[in-house]
C-alpha cells in the first residue's frame, strides 16, 4: 500500500511479510527508500491495503492475518 508523502513525511510504502506489517520510507534521492522498520509484529499477515475508510481524509490501514482483518485507523494531528 502506498502512503502519499508529504511536506510532513515522505512517501511511505506499507508492507506485509509472515512476521507483520513494515513501513519503508522513500529518501531524498530518487529511487532510494530508508531501510524497513517494523511497524506491527502479527504472525501470518498476507495482505494490506491503504483507503479512507472512515471519512476523515486520512488514509487508514487494513491488513490481513491468520484469516481476520484489522484496520488500523490514522490519527490526525493538531497544529
Amino acid at each position: 500500500a502506498v502512503l502519499k508523502g508529504s511536506t510532513a513525511r515522505p512517501l511511505t510504502l506499507a508492507v506485509v511479510n509472515p512476521e507483520g506489517l513494515w513501513l519503508v520510507a522513500a529518501t531524498q534521492r530518487a529511487r532510494e527508500f530508508e531501510p524497513p522498520q517494523s511497524f506491527l509484529s502479527r504472525a501470518d499477515c498476507t495482505g494490506v491495503v491503504a483507503a479512507y475508510f472512515n471519512g476523515d481524509a486520512a488514509l487508514d490501514l487494513a491488513f490481513a492475518a491468520s484469516g481476520n482483518v484489522t484496520l488500523l485507523k490514522a490519527v490526525l494531528e493538531t497544529r
